[in-house]
């Protein structure tokens, strides 16, 4: 069984899937850690200064990710030739950078094979930009998340303090809005509400409450 669950920063997409794998005791796979790991090793590991086709491709050649699983559904080491990025790949750096990495078609041609190969032989509830409309187009279940900006702003800005990583709340609402510019406009795979998505909004509602809502309807309850 394949859940996916779509929406823009920030409207609890991380915590609704962990949650909800663990509800239903299955894997969670968070397909963004695959392109912010990709961003890191591209501006940080290899010191590019912008976007171009010859590095890109260079550093495509060149990228070993693995995934390790250490505890639990949700608890993934993300490994880049040995390195563990883990926390490296949340950084406000890579934040601001990753849209742009995401949107180039030789990336996402490259990573999507991964992500697909590592469902085929489990049962996931998986989170991104693109998984319902176009990585897994016939899963079972679809889920697109919304809120405001404002909201989803202050929800990350929380979630930096408690990781201590130093920003501001313009910065993160800037960064954003910013964010959701390049995802709902850019050419290659661009954020937007799947086929038969369930849509709920979360600016009211606590994670808990959303992943609720969720396993209710994969378990035929609504």
């Amino acid at each position: 069984m394949i859940i996916t669950i779509d929406g823009p920063a920030g409207t609890g997409k991380t915590t609704v899937a962990k949650l909800l794998s663990k509800q239903l005791h299955i894997i969670y796979f968070d397909t963004g850690a695959l392109y912010r790991a990709f961003t890191w090793f591209y501006f940080q590991k290899l010191n590019n200064k912008d976007i171009n086709e010859q590095a890109l491709s260079v550093a495509l050649d060149q990228f070993d990710l693995k995934i390790e699983c250490s505890q639990g559904v949700d608890a993934f080491k993300y490994v880049v030739l040995g390195q563990d990025v883990t926390m490296l790949i949340r950084s406000i750096e890579v934040t601001e950078q990753v849209s742009d990495i995401a949107a180039v078609r030789s990336v996402r041609s490259a990573l999507i094979p991964f992500q697909r190969s590592f469902a085929e032989n489990n049962a996931i509830v998986v989170e991104g930009r693109d998984t319902g409309s176009v990585i897994f187009p016939k899963a079972e279940y679809k889920f697109f998340l919304t809120a405001s900006l404002k909201v989803r702003a202050g929800r990350r800005f929380a979630e930096y303090q408690g990781k201590n990583i130093e920003c501001t709340l313009e910065q993160i609402e800037s960064s954003i809005a910013k964010r959701d510019h390049i995802d709902s406009n850019r050419e290659v795979a661009p954020l937007i509400c799947p086929d038969s998505a369930y849509v709920v909004k979360t600016d009211d509602k606590v994670a808990e409450k959303v992943a609720e809502e969720m396993f209710n309807i994969v378990k035929g309850k609504i």
